[in-house]
């Protein structure tokens, strides 16, 4: 609920927070980017990302209009299932925002870089 309302916050952190293998609290973050408005920058760099927590996180990414980086890294997001890589890439690429996106140390397999390199 906070990032709904926030009118002012720019650059949100999460660095190393590893209570986050609740995939419900990246569905409530993800739920929080497609109505932020001000937001330019999101770190979930070693939060412990799960699967679905990923997927949540990019989906909303498709409303949102502010978010130009995201810091994905630390959170082996390649190691989702195959079905899972194309809709997490889906999602990703249909957001026009994003001007920065890091997702090393992931382990990402050839098929889900080749498919997000092809959006460069």
């Amino acid at each position: 609920e906070f990032l709904k309302f926030h009118s002012t916050l720019k650059e949100l952190d999460f660095t190393g927070c590893q209570v986050f293998g609740d995939s419900y609290v990246f569905s409530t973050i993800g739920k929080s980017l497609s109505t932020n408005t001000t937001l330019t920058a999101l770190n979930l760099e070693y939060t412990s990302l799960t699967l679905e927590g990923a997927v949540e996180i990019a989906d909303h990414l498709t409303k949102n209009t502010t978010l130009k980086t995201l810091n994905l890294s630390r959170n082996g997001i390649g190691k989702l299932k195959k079905r899972m890589d194309k809709k997490f890439v889906d999602h990703l690429i249909a957001n026009s925002s994003l001007t920065d996106l890091n997702l090393s140390l992931n382990q990402i397999k050839d098929e889900m870089a080749i498919s997000i390199s092809k959006y460069i």
